[in-house]
């Protein structure tokens, strides 16, 4: 079963820090190659380029947006004793 909440950190880009609070899901399964207990992580937050000092790319008549969505989709397999 899925556990979702939110978690805070800190992101820096470019020697600029900002606090993120993305939401996050954990689940625990079984690793499919060594048999053993995991743990999948996915946390998801948006980063506005201005926060961290970059302007809005720009080329020729193109213009990007100022908001960009992160994923962030980490696999933790136990090594030794299995979780509790």
């Amino acid at each position: 079963v899925p556990v979702t909440g939110t978690l805070r950190g800190v992101l820096t880009v470019r020697g600029v820090s900002r606090t993120v609070a993305p939401t996050v899901t954990v689940t625990r399964d079984r690793d499919a190659a060594t048999g053993r207990d995991a743990l999948h992580i996915v946390a998801r937050f948006v980063v506005r380029l201005d926060d961290f000092g970059i302007p809005t790319p720009r080329f020729l008549f193109l213009v990007t947006r100022q908001e960009h969505p992160v994923t962030v989709d980490v696999r933790a397999v136990a090594t030794g004793t299995a979780l509790r």
